[in-house]
């Protein structure tokens, strides 16, 4: 038996051997894993970190694009064609009125030339027919001599009464 007992002894103890020896194996290898995923693990949460910044860099650029376009057509649409409508239509008003302003000065003009030129002929006129005027009434047709002037009756011009107008 007491070959029985050393052999199971040592059975025992090579078990024992075996089974720490696995066991440090299997710690190591379970550690040697454990740095590997946590590897893995560093190496993905880095990769995950710099896609979100980088996702979070080109939403902020997209996000200025966007502002500064709608900026753009904000100014372009609210301010300028608002501003430039605004200074064409002025623009418009203002050279409508020179237009308008030009063609009545000339219009003064021209008529300030008729007038001038009818006066003249008036003044002719006045002066051709010694001052008189010829006045139709309801009593009859008469001829109006001017002021201080007198009639003298009984002439004749070829076969045709006439008055002499002294002054």
């Amino acid at each position: 038996m007491s070959v029985n007992l050393t052999l199971q002894e040592r059975l025992r103890q090579q078990h024992q051997a075996e089974s720490e020896t696995l066991q440090n194996l299997t710690k190591e290898q379970l550690n040697s894993l454990r740095s590997e995923l946590n590897d893995i693990f560093q190496h993905e949460l880095n990769t995950m970190r710099s896609d979100m910044r980088q996702q979070l860099r080109d939403t902020s650029k997209e996000l200025r694009d966007n502002r500064q376009g709608l900026l753009n057509k904000f100014i372009i649409h609210r301010l300028a064609i608002p501003t430039l409508s605004t200074a064409l239509i002025l623009l418009v008003i203002y050279m409508s009125g020179w237009v308008v302003t030009l063609y009545q000065g000339r219009q003064i003009e021209e008529n300030g030339a008729l007038i001038r030129q009818q006066n003249t002929t008036l003044a002719n006129l006045a002066n051709r027919t010694g001052g008189l005027d010829i006045v139709q009434e309801t009593s009859g047709l008469f001829v109006v001599l001017p002021k201080e002037a007198k009639a003298e009756a009984g002439w004749k011009i070829g076969n045709n009464a006439a008055l002499k107008i002294t002054r």
